[in-house]
């Protein structure tokens, strides 16, 4: 067994690496290193700010031989990296360099609302299948969880809401009003994400990422391509009003109740109750 590496050798030099010349937002070291002092590689993840695979190589052979060491394991984070590496990489990782704390900071904090809600996802569903050995009687049914109409009701108790709320209003002007509806729309927009993975769950596709929902739903014919873009909005709306509401533009919510934008996300959930029959609670 090849000698492990040690953490005092690598850790100030990587940040005295000239990062800035590689179009980076951040890097990090992860894994055995960054965690336990030893490792048998260098594990860094950057994300560019460009797709250009160029770059992500320019890097890779940089650092090796700045390094001059060839155990060197670069990963790139960008909108398709699965949140389950996302969350390996930054739940115990050293900064090397940042230039842009808020992407990073988002990067991690999505990725692990989305961990969260999977496993809330799992444990309600894995709770249906354990109750539903009641039986078909009354007692029976009452004792059966119903996550998928559960969260329909969420979706159609808060559409009433939106719909009694834009009748004969004068508009955003007041605080209330604002926390209001902004709430209203935030528990909308996650009821229907977590619908759709729910969907997908009970179909044992598993999605790895918020973005991932959309594309396996219509991938499974659930929904067609113009909901799959109308959700990517609702998810990056949700993903805008969690982690940055302090900058939240007023404008956009006015035009979504003006237009009665938030009508689709029922739409969406009627459309997949309709062509997930067969999946749907009993």
């Amino acid at each position: 067994m090849s000698d492990l590496l040690e953490l005092s050798q690598y850790l100030e030099r990587l940040r005295a690496f000239n990062w800035r010349d590689f179009n980076v937002y951040y890097a990090v070291l992860f894994g055995s290193l960054a965690k336990n002092g030893k490792g048998e590689d260098v594990s860094v993840a950057a994300e560019f700010k460009s797709d250009d695979p160029e770059m992500y190589r320019s890097l890779l052979h940089y650092l090796m031989k700045y390094l001059d060491l060839e155990k060197v394991n670069l990963v790139m984070i960008s909108d398709s990296t699965d949140c389950s590496q996302v969350h390996e990489v930054f739940s115990y990782s050293l900064i090397l360099y940042l230039e842009d704390y808020d992407r990073m900071y988002r990067r991690a904090s999505i990725c692990e609302d989305f961990l969260m809600d999977m496993r809330k996802i799992e444990t309600n569903m894995k709770r249906w299948s354990i109750t539903n050995y009641a039986g078909e009687g009354a007692m029976g049914m009452l004792m059966k969880p119903r996550p998928l109409n559960d969260l329909l009701k969420v979706i159609e108790n808060i559409t009433e809401k939106l719909n009694n709320f834009t009748s004969g209003r004068g508009g955003l002007t007041g605080w209330e009003d604002q926390m209001v509806v902004l709430h209203s729309l935030q528990i909308q927009a996650q009821a229907l994400i977590d619908l759709g993975a729910s969907v997908l769950f009970k179909m044992n596709v598993k999605a790895q990422k918020y973005k991932d929902i959309p594309i396996k739903l219509e991938s499974k014919g659930l929904i067609d391509k113009e909901d799959k873009n109308f959700m990517n909005w609702v998810i990056n709306f949700r993903n805008n009003l969690v982690h940055e509401y302090s900058e939240m533009d007023l404008k956009t919510v006015e035009e979504i109740l003006n237009r009665r934008e938030y009508m689709k996300l029922l739409e969406i959930a009627m459309k997949l109750k309709e062509k997930a029959r067969e999946y749907w609670d009993p």
